[in-house]
């Protein structure tokens, strides 16, 4: 009778030390998915507001207002317009709309140019996708 019990009890101390070891891998994993989601819902409160689309603001930018400006001048003004983000693709077809450019390269490839020789007044979100750094502290240039 002696022996049944010490078995039983090594049994015993066997499965509480299994179940153990199992809750804290478990805990472990929930502590990383927990971390996951914080990270997600932190990414989230960052996007300050939606990205409008192509067909939102290539037509509520007035083209003749743009005509006779500088790119950097039009990129700036194309931004305000869109709550200050600058999307690549819409910026070219605006520019293109505006005969600023009659080849869609040239005018993403000068964006481009202009958007880095400007990097303090922009930060990249995305590929393509550009919003102005603090708008409410930088002072744009005139006419932007």
């Amino acid at each position: 009778m002696n022996v049944n019990k010490l078995a039983w009890e090594e049994e015993t101390i066997k499965r509480i030390n299994d179940a153990r070891n199992k809750q804290k891998y478990y805990e472990g994993e929930a502590s990383h998915w927990r971390e996951y989601a914080d990270a997600l819902s932190k990414a989230l409160t960052m996007q300050k507001q939606p990205i409008k689309r192509t067909t939102d603001i290539a037509y509520s930018v007035n083209v003749d207002n743009i005509k006779n400006q500088s790119i950097r001048k039009s990129l700036f003004h194309i931004a305000k317009v869109n709550d200050g983000v600058l999307i690549v693709k819409d910026a070219v077809t605006i520019l293109v709309d505006a005969n600023m450019f009659t080849v869609r390269e040239k005018a993403r490839n000068s964006i481009y140019a202009n958007i880095y020789n400007n990097k303090k007044y922009f930060e990249k979100t995305s590929p393509g996708i550009y919003r102005l750094k603090n708008i409410q502290n930088i002072m744009l240039p005139l006419n932007a």
